[in-house]
């Protein structure tokens, strides 16, 4: 949660006013990139990386504004 919030929740809400932006995982070979951005192998909820967190803070401000017009494509 603490990762998500300092690195990309700003992005992803920004996203939603028109700006481009980009989250971006460098670093050696296993020191944690995938599990960083998609989260733990497990089903546990609170294991979800970046991706899922940032997918459904976008689904949740939709779903908060409905005095916007917003088309979300896959």
């Amino acid at each position: 949660v603490q990762t998500f919030d300092l690195v990309a929740r700003d992005v992803v809400l920004q996203t939603l006013q028109g700006i481009n932006g980009t989250v971006f995982a460098y670093g050696q070979t296993g020191s944690g990139k995938t599990y960083t951005m998609t989260g733990g192998a497990s089903a546990r909820f609170v294991d979800r990386g970046i991706i899922p967190r940032a997918v459904a803070l976008v689904f949740g401000e939709v779903a908060n504004r409905p005095d916007c017009s917003f088309t979300v494509c896959s």
